[in-house]
């Protein structure tokens, strides 16, 4: 179901390569949602820390996520688990400028700089029409 929504989040377009642990049971999924005989999509798995590309941001950002919700008890999908988590994702991504870079991942993406109070901002683009 993960690759499934990445593969429609990504509108059709198929990655160069996808990077993950050593988990064997990615690599039949990913050959079913992303391998065609005119394209190969490239499977990475349990690359080191010395090889680019690396999984190190996605481990590094799970390693934030528990670092916060380990504080917070009763922490369950009864509780608005989906909700506090794309919150979190947002203020990730979009609000908090990362410690190694700097600026938010976000600006690293290529997304614009967000002035002023971020959180006000994101919300009133999220809430206005395009």
């Amino acid at each position: 179901m993960v690759f499934q929504k990445a593969k429609q989040n990504c509108g059709g377009r198929k990655p160069k390569y996808i990077v993950t642990d050593g988990l064997h049971s990615y690599k039949g999924t990913i050959n079913k949602e992303f391998v065609t005989s005119h394209q190969e999509t490239e499977h990475l798995w349990n690359v080191g820390l010395q090889h680019h590309p690396n999984n190190n941001h996605v481990e590094r950002l799970h390693g934030s996520e528990k670092e916060r919700f380990k504080v917070m008890r009763g922490f369950d999908q009864d509780n608005g688990c989906a909700t506090l988590s794309e919150g979190f994702r947002v203020h990730y991504n979009l609000i908090r400028d990362h410690q190694t870079l700097g600026v938010t991942p976000g600006e690293v993406a290529g997304l614009p700089k967000i002035e002023g109070f971020r959180w006000l901002e994101v919300l009133k683009k999220a809430t206005s029409k395009c």
